[in-house]
């Protein structure tokens, strides 16, 4: 027989606790983070842009962002990607602050292969625009080197996705150049097909549709260049950028398709 949990909504003392245990031990890959709520405790600039700051909330660190719609932005993007790619949660406090988690990377199970990691920048640059990261692993001549990414001990997580305010309904094939790995490549397309999974039909507008409601904003407030798209503010807008949305993922798609095949032509 499972154990379960008491009726009624109020839990005990043990099932509280027994929550709590799986969540300290529950990959964070696999979930999204609920709204940061508790004491919120400043432990100091977070690098050397002195506005971001790192900070603790309920033990749990996370990094202030700058204020504005690029917050926002960033977190619709992670909202799209979470459990897809390694992405850090974004999270908002009860008053409508935006913070990014500092990811447990010991949590994290799974590896992310290198050539992966080249994949998911693909993935990201194709369907925001953001290209502001970067990755080369440790070698006999080369310290590791990291651009708005977490890795150590092959585990993986993406942040600061500020660039994908820029996010443009229209294609530019201009994005994908400098992808020319077939693992990675192929690591792209899965992840494409899963997205595109993911937004495509009814079950994909609601999606996106309950992200942007938690945001408060509309979609050309978070994205501006979806000014000229003839927003109203309503859910026409939703159905705009899913359907820029899926757009890109397709045509993200074919160039991994064209790109494989050239790739293995040439071996």
């Amino acid at each position: 027989m499972k154990e379960g949990f008491s009726k009624g909504s109020i839990l005990t003392p043990e099932e509280t606790q027994r929550i709590k245990d799986a969540y300290q031990v529950a990959d964070p890959t696999t979930y999204s983070e609920l709204p940061a709520k508790g004491e919120i405790v400043d432990l100091g600039a977070a690098s050397e842009k002195k506005f971001n700051r790192l900070v603790s909330i309920n033990d749990e660190k996370y990094v202030t962002l700058e204020g504005g719609s690029s917050d926002a932005s960033q977190f619709v993007i992670t909202k799209l990607l979470k459990g897809i790619i390694n992405v850090s949660d974004i999270v908002r406090d009860e008053q409508g602050n935006f913070y990014s988690k500092v990811m447990p990377l010991d949590k994290i199970q799974e590896e992310t292969p290198v050539s992966e990691i080249e994949g998911d920048f693909f993935v990201i640059k194709s369907l925001t625009g953001d290209g502001d990261r970067g990755f080369a692993p440790a070698s006999e001549n080369l310290t590791q080197y990291t651009k708005n990414v977490m890795h150590e001990k092959g585990k993986t997580a993406y942040f600061d996705f500020g660039f994908a305010r820029q996010l443009d309904p229209k294609i530019n094939t201009a994005e994908y150049a400098g992808f020319t790995d077939l693992e990675a490549l192929e690591s792209a397309d899965r992840k494409l097909a899963d997205i595109y999974k993911r937004l495509n039909g009814t079950m994909g507008t609601l999606f996106i549709k309950s992200i942007m409601k938690e945001t408060g904003s509309t979609v050309k407030e978070i994205f501006p260049a979806f000014e000229g798209e003839g927003l109203n503010g309503d859910e026409e807008d939703i159905l705009t950028l899913q359907a820029s949305l899926l757009q890109k993922t397709q045509q993200a798609r074919s160039e991994v398709y064209n790109r494989s095949i050239l790739l293995r032509a040439s071996m």
